[in-house]
């Protein structure tokens, strides 16, 4: 029983790292770049706690309707919703779909990181948390005392074998 519970652990810290490990990095190969939604400006349709999936693109495939990322400024990124595109001053104009108003300003097409592909809600939850000291903290724990735990475990169920054996063996005498 004491196995059995200790694999499930095992299995179930595996997935905790796996798969957020291949949500959020095995897209980076190909180049798409997962970003957390941190503010509701573009709820229904991307909820806060979701990671969009945004592919670099080129402004001209950019089309009015589609969900853009983009610089704000050095440090922010926004991911709105293009409203109009002026092609003659190189720019786009945005508004999150929860806003009541278009977004001031443009978007420059220098300024343009990709378009949105797709999007998993709550995932941008589990990315905040491990980002923080916390939570590297609190993962690297319970990793630590389910290995710990799986090593103990084989070597008490190493121990009970070889006793059960020597018992037998003992009987057999």
């Amino acid at each position: 029983m004491r196995k059995k519970v200790c694999d499930v652990c095992f299995a179930i810290l595996i997935l905790l790292f796996a798969v957020p490990a291949v949500l959020l990095f095995v897209p980076e190969l190909f180049g798409i770049r997962p970003m957390v939604v941190l503010s509701g400006s573009m709820e229904p349709a991307y909820p806060v706690g979701s990671v969009v999936y945004v592919k670099p693109c080129d402004a001209s495939c950019v089309r009015e309707g589609d969900v853009i990322s983009f610089y704000l400024s050095k440090d922010t990124v926004v991911t709105h919703r293009v409203v109009a595109k002026d092609e003659e001053n190189r720019c786009f104009y945005t508004k999150g779909d929860a806003n009541d108003q278009q977004d001031e300003g443009f978007v420059t097409y220098e300024a343009l990181i990709g378009r949105a592909a797709a999007r998993i809600p709550l995932l941008g939850y589990a990315v905040v948390m491990i980002k923080t000291a916390a939570g590297k903290g609190a993962l690297l724990t319970v990793a630590a005392a389910v290995i710990l735990a799986r090593i103990l475990n084989s070597n008490f169920l190493r121990n009970d074998e070889e006793g059960r054996r020597e018992a037998q063996e003992n009987r057999t005498r």
